[in-house]
């Protein structure tokens, strides 16, 4: 419960310490740790790709977040909180991510779509 939905400072403090031990416990090999790691972190991530505008970007490379998780497993190095390091991460690794848009989504105040703003050559 502490660990997806923590209800004050507190408990937040709390899943910081756990998130911090299950990482240390992950980079010294320990399997079952680091499955606990990318199942919470999993379903963080998602949380924040549908509340940030810059993760979002990250719903249409959802294969590649369990590498980019490993990978700040692996190289955490930092005493503060494993979250924020992630989220950083992740942050930064969206700005190089391309945006994909629907051809069906409404553009302007028209509401056309935008299939139909695309020019054909004949």
């Amino acid at each position: 419960h502490v660990l997806y939905v923590p209800q004050n400072k507190e408990e937040k403090i709390m899943q910081d310490r756990i998130i911090i031990q299950l990482v240390r416990l992950a980079q010294r090999g320990n399997s079952l740790a680091k499955e606990k790691v990318l199942d919470f972190t999993t379903f963080v991530i998602y949380e924040w790709m549908e509340n940030s505008k810059c993760m979002k970007r990250w719903k249409h490379y959802s294969n590649e977040i369990p590498s980019k998780v490993e990978s700040c497993i692996k190289n955490y190095r930092y005493s503060g909180s494993f979250i924020k390091y992630l989220y950083m991460s992740l942050y930064y690794s969206s700005r190089g991510l391309i945006t994909t848009v629907s051809l069906d989504q409404p553009v302007g105040k028209q509401n056309k779509k935008r299939m139909d703003c695309i020019a054909c050559q004949d």
